[in-house]
């Protein structure tokens, strides 16, 4: 698992990679993480369904996913809902594999058959991603339906040669990999923008392009990880990733569906409003204060 502690890591750093930031002597707890207590918004709760503009009910998600190839469940990482949410739709589901974008190639925890277990095997609380409890109810649903978690991440050392020296660096790693379905025009103009957007504009188009090579490499893998687990595999990862414009969706062959959980925003009111990329079912959350 990768360390936040790694110089080059603030380089590595997509849209929905997890924050690297100045930690506090006293950093918050679980239960100490603040949410933003505010009259509820129409939305809140409420799940769209892309297809055909209207709202539906968890059965009928449910119901969805079961059809498909393999499943994706986008999420904001620091969001205790979205895990929540996440762990009951596993547990719903019974897939067979369930992978993650927290865990790398690297990571072994064969031997773990608790979440805790596997919390340790791969020294979580030094990977630089919120707390393990945040996550506790996701990976507690893998093990509860006796799914198999399963890395889908490259090690970090990849991801930062891949951003200084290229695809080539990968050598006998970047078999299967499907990089020439990377975004181009509008799609890549849109993770460009979200690239500048999320340095406050200070991404200079050397680090952007950097960047977008990490971010294609990580959509690429995550892909070749689904498809080489096969039907009733789960993909966990941030909503960037998942999105299916020009994240891990747009590198599969299989038929995918996507779930978003987005938090909802102050007067938010459009559930069509397309900001993940054509996710099959938008499922809208509080939000968090950060």
């Amino acid at each position: 698992m990768r360390r936040a502690s790694w110089t080059v890591l603030p380089l590595l750093l997509c849209a929905c990679g997890p924050k690297v930031v100045p930690v506090p002597a006293a950093a918050p707890t679980i239960e100490e993480v603040p949410v933003v207590q505010v009259t509820p918004q129409p939305l809140q709760g409420r799940i769209w369904r892309s297809s055909d503009g209207t709202f539906v009910e968890e059965a009928t998600v449910v119901e969805a996913l079961r059809g498909a190839d393999v499943v994706l469940l986008g999420e904001k990482h620091d969001n205790p809902e979205h895990h929540q949410l996440q762990g009951r739709l596993i547990s719903a589901l019974q897939a067979d594999s369930v992978a993650f974008e927290m865990l790398d190639a690297g990571d072994v925890f064969d031997a773990a058959t608790t979440a805790d277990e596997l919390a340790q095997a791969v020294a979580w609380d030094d990977s630089g991603w919120p707390e393990f409890d945040l996550y506790r109810p996701v990976f507690d649903a893998v093990f509860a339906s006796g799914a198999r978690p399963v890395a889908a991440h490259p090690t970090g050392d990849q991801v930062s040669a891949v951003m200084s020296e290229g695809m080539e660096t990968l050598g006998e790693a970047a078999e299967g990999l499907a990089v020439d379905r990377a975004p181009v025009d509008g799609h890549l103009a849109s993770l460009q923008q979200e690239i500048v957007d999320a340095h406050c504009g200070y991404a200079d188009p050397q680090l952007t392009s950097m960047m977008v090579s990490a971010q294609v490499l990580k959509d690429a893998w995550m892909a070749r990880t689904l498809a080489e687990l096969g039907p009733k595999s789960v993909l966990v990862a941030g909503n960037g990733h998942t999105r299916p414009d020009r994240g891990v969706p747009s590198y599969l062959d299989a038929s995918a569906a996507v779930v978003s959980f987005r938090e909802v925003q102050p007067g938010e009111l459009d559930p069509a409003a397309d900001v993940d990329g054509g996710a099959d079912f938008i499922w809208f959350t509080d939000r968090l204060d950060n």
